[in-house]
C-alpha cells in the first residue's frame, strides 16, 4: 500500500510541475531600443524611422507606429 501511496504522490508533483511552465510567444515588434538600431526598425514595416520605432519601445507600445496600426 506504501508504494501505491508513493506512486500516486509522485505522479502529483509533476503534474503540478508541468502546469506551472509558461511559454510566451516571441513579440512582432520590438521590445528593446537596441532592436530598433542599424537599420533594425525596418525588418517590421510599420515605424517610418528608427525614431518612430524607439519611441514605441520607450512607451511599451501606448506610442503606436507612425506607419501602421496594430
Amino acid at each position: 500500500m506504501k508504494g501505491l501511496s508513493l506512486t500516486l504522490l509522485g505522479s502529483l508533483v509533476t503534474s503540478a510541475l508541468v502546469a506551472t511552465i509558461i511559454v510566451s510567444p516571441p513579440s512582432l515588434l520590438p521590445t528593446r531600443i537596441d532592436q530598433c538600431k542599424a537599420g533594425g526598425w525596418e525588418q517590421y514595416g510599420v515605424f517610418k524611422n528608427q525614431g518612430d520605432c524607439v519611441s514605441y519601445v520607450t512607451t511599451d507600445g501606448r506610442n503606436q507606429p507612425a506607419l501602421g496600426t496594430l
